[in-house]
């Protein structure tokens, strides 16, 4: 496969990254963080990656979102491209305590930024008559809790749009996948301050898994949700 990883420099992105190495896919790895992005892209090769091509990306960027695009090319021909939007900010400020750009940053980053990726990638995918998009939500999508208004909507809509672009795309070959983890031990938290105890959060790596059987997936078969919490849930 070829996999396009967004928020590729730490955290689920990152595992998923060393994960699909490891089995020989080629990547290419997004994120704003270019020299994180580029150790890692190394790292990738040494474990057996096919490709491994760093892209610096702020996913609310259309001018950065097309150096992906531009990636594309340097890809092996003839694998089914996989997208994983994965990339995403927190803020868990309550609504009334904070200003207003604090929740719609979150919008914008989580919600929209998937939609601009997805929108630059879906030309390659409806040409080829397959594909597989795969959408990193959360829990939260479904859970309310005092501080999550914008993170929550952002995840929400990120989930809404997968559904409703699965039933779009289902018929040209491609897969939409959305992965909703409950709470996952990753830099979110160092952001953000304070959250669950860190023995009780999934690791990143346990979300890495889903994400790579999901990829691997053959296409006589679909799942269309996934939901993974830890062992004692809601955290």
């Amino acid at each position: 496969m070829n996999v396009i990883i967004t928020g590729a420099s730490s955290g689920i992105g990152r595992e998923t990254a060393l994960s699909l190495a490891r089995k020989g896919h080629a990547l290419v790895l997004a994120a704003r963080r270019d020299n994180l992005i580029s150790e890692l892209a190394m790292e990738c090769l040494k474990l057996g990656a096919k490709a491994a091509i760093p892209v610096p990306c702020d996913v609310t960027q259309p001018s950065d979102i097309q150096r992906i695009v531009d990636a594309i090319p340097g890809l092996p021909n003839g694998e089914t491209l996989v997208l994983i939007n994965n990339a995403g900010y927190a803020n868990f400020e309550t609504f009334s305590g904070s200003p207003i750009e604090a929740q719609l940053d979150q919008i914008e980053v989580n919600l929209f930024g998937t939609m601009r990726v997805t929108k630059a990638i879906l030309p390659f995918m409806l040409e080829a008559k397959a594909g597989k998009i795969i959408n990193v939500s959360s829990i939260a999508s479904t859970v309310e809790f005092v501080g999550g208004s914008g993170y929550a909507v952002s995840k929400a809509g990120m989930s809404k749009f997968g559904r409703i672009l699965a039933k779009e795309v289902r018929d040209q070959g491609i897969a939409v996948t959305n992965v909703h983890p409950g709470a996952t031990d990753t830099e979110i938290w160092d952001h953000v301050g304070g959250g669950p105890d860190p023995g009780k959060m999934m690791p990143a790596s346990a979300i890495a898994d889903a994400l790579v059987w999901v990829t691997e997936l053959p296409f006589d078969r679909t799942v269309e949700e996934i939901t993974l919490m830890p062992p004692l849930g809601f955290v």
